[in-house]
């Protein structure tokens, strides 16, 4: 499995980020309102973009989600 603390060299708006660890913060601080939401309302079935994006990347990344 890949190290989740590789470089990868993703540009971004603004920069570039260096690990995956940045672009999940990023994506998680940009949406925080609906994942707090949907995590206080035990919704762990949300199949919106955002969610299925943290999903694939915490996956590939070899980091558990749960």
């Amino acid at each position: 499995m890949s190290d989740p603390h590789v470089i990868i060299g993703i540009y971004r708006k603004g920069g570039s980020m260096n690990t995956i660890d940045e672009l999940i913060n990023e994506i998680y601080e940009d949406n925080y309102s609906h994942l707090e939401f949907e995590e206080n309302m035990g919704g762990e079935d949300c199949d919106c973009h955002i969610h299925i994006s943290l999903n694939t990347i915490a996956k590939y990344a070899g980091i558990e989600v749960g």
